[in-house]
């Protein structure tokens, strides 16, 4: 049988798990079959012969769904004899991990080949067992599913929802998608799309079945977050705000209306006084600046979020970029929004509207703060990391590898006489190609690939080493890349590796400089005198 596996936000049926039963006796899960199997001491061929009829039937779901399957270590062993007619035979195929189990060490080798076949690995059951963080880091599942023994507590245990909210930010960031098991009411469904979870599976959805149903009837209102599956953290932060406070929002809007006009008003007259006032003295720049604050907040309090509310908390970012305002008198003058809107509504007790406001705005400055800080971290004008974003991430990289046996190599890439580029074609020219190659490293980013402008025509690469073959690979394809994509640019690239050419970023970076100036050398076939200690010593800071 199949149990759904759905998108609480929309109802669509993204997956299916499947489940062994014996005929009739559904209601009893699967203990009576392992109950059989013990007996007649067979468990392990009958595990093996289970996972063989879920994948045997695989193919006769709908497209673009995937399948969720139980493994074992026995079955993951001798997985190759299953017949399937592909050259990725497990792709959209998930093998699930039990998360109590003695040999976790052992897993990473025994799904090797299933990934390199196509397969995505979750861990099963998290919460009971040994819900080992390092374990979810060693084996880097695609899918975390949240035991059903923590999803019936979630409404009556605080510490239970704040493990959760805070387990969605953990994974969100390493692109794990977590599944809460075991959903029975659509208490619990609301109160985890609240906390950012954005799939589950449960009775109250759907039970398993034979059929391969494609979607669930949701409560409407669930709809109000569910567009913003494009920015998971964004869900996660409006924890505190549900969808029936945005059913609030959306029923009094011409309340609303009337007293956004007022605090806006206020709102720009505290700015124009403060210091930062200067700045507004422009009558046409006043008016400009209040417009796109009105407009922001007229959006954002229609009732529904979407990923429209992420891209107007990133134009009020740009807006004070544009009018020279720092973003610092905006925090502060939000406040005093939020003040003057929940003093009049408390007045009028309106004091549900009241709380149902707070939460919307405090969603909204998080999403603006978030896109003020991804500004400051990404270059202008290639829209990869700047110099001292990519220190940061960088540092933090090496660090953690050093607990996860993991290498990094770090590679700088540098434009072949991009000053007679700029003599030649002018510096409009110049910048455009800059772009261009942002634009192709941008594309090459991923957890294990990480990219910056360093100044200048300089770009730096953080990326994982496994194999000198590989790394050379990489390497290899991404100046390719470039090739294609801007004609007539070619770069020389300095590498060096963690470990055997130093042990820190600074480190790295001076002997890939060393490197890179060492190929130049080989490239014009003469030689070039060594640069002084004081010119790599400058470099670095």
């Amino acid at each position: 049988m199949y149990q759904p596996i759905v998108d609480i936000m929309t109802g669509n049926v993204i997956g299916y798990e499947a489940l062994s039963r014996l005929a009739g006796r559904e209601e009893d899960g699967f203990r009576p079959l392992h109950a059989l199997a013990r007996k007649r001491k067979c468990l392990p061929a009958t595990l093996c012969r289970a996972q063989e009829l879920a994948l045997d039937l695989a193919h006769e779901r709908p497209a673009r769904t995937i399948l969720f399957v139980n493994a074992t270590s026995a079955s993951l062993q001798d997985f190759t004899h299953i017949a399937v007619p592909d050259e990725r035979p497990f792709q959209d195929i998930v093998f699930e991990l039990p998360e109590r189990t003695g040999a976790s060490a052992n897993w990473g080798a025994l799904l090797a080949p299933a990934r390199a076949s196509g397969a995505m690995v979750a861990i099963d059951d998290w919460g009971i067992g040994e819900a080992d963080p390092l374990r979810m880091i060693r084996l880097k599942p695609d899918w975390l599913k949240i035991d059903r023994s923590l999803v019936i507590h979630i409404n009556e245990d605080p510490d239970v929802a704040k493990l959760i909210e805070v387990l969605v930010q953990w994974v969100d960031v390493r692109g794990v998608r977590i599944i809460a098991e075991g959903c029975e009411t659509w208490e619990q469904v609301e109160r985890l799309r609240s906390l950012g979870v954005r799939y589950a599976q449960g009775f109250v959805l759907a039970r398993p079945s034979r059929e391969w149903i494609t979607t669930v009837h949701m409560p409407a209102p669930g709809l109000r977050l569910g567009q913003l599956h494009g920015v998971p953290l964004a869900l996660a932060r409006a924890a505190e705000l549900t969808d029936a406070h945005l059913e609030i929002i959306e029923n009094e809007q011409r309340r609303i209306e009337n007293l956004l006009s007022a605090a806006t008003s206020a709102t720009v007259s505290w700015i124009r006084r403060s210091a930062a006032g200067v700045h507004l003295e422009d009558p046409d720049a006043m008016k400009r600046y209040g417009a796109a604050l009105t407009k922001h907040l007229q959006t954002l309090t229609r009732g529904r979020l979407s990923l429209l509310d992420v891209d107007r908390a990133r134009t009020i970012v740009h807006v004070h970029q544009r009018l020279g305002l720092d973003l610092s008198w905006y925090v502060m003058a939000y406040r005093e929004l939020q003040a003057f809107v929940a003093q009049r509504l408390r007045r009028n007790r309106q004091t549900n509207l009241a709380e149902a406001i707070r939460g919307l705005f405090a969603w909204d400055m998080a999403i603006t703060m978030e896109a003020y800080q991804s500004m400051l971290d990404h270059d202008a004008l290639t829209g990869i990391l700047t110099r001292r974003a990519f220190w940061t991430k960088g540092e933090y990289l090496l660090h953690a590898g050093m607990s996860r046996n993991q290498v990094w190599a770090f590679v700088i890439l540098d434009v072949d006489q991009f000053k007679a580029i700029n003599d030649t074609l002018g510096h409009v020219a110049g910048d455009s190609i800059l772009g261009q190659i942002g634009s192709v490293l941008h594309d090459f980013m991923s957890p294990d690939f990480l990219a910056a402008r360093l100044g200048g025509d300089e770009f730096a690469v953080l990326l994982r080493y496994r194999t000198a073959a590989r790394l050379q690979t990489t390497v290899q394809a991404v100046r390719s890349a470039i090739r294609r994509s801007v004609k007539g640019v070619r770069l020389t690239a300095g590498i060096a590796v963690w470990g055997r050419d130093g042990a820190s970023l600074d480190a790295l970076y001076q002997a890939a400089d060393v490197q890179l100036y060492a190929a130049r050398r080989k490239q014009r076939g003469a030689k070039e005198p060594a640069r002084p200690d004081a010119l790599v010593s400058s470099q670095l800071s």
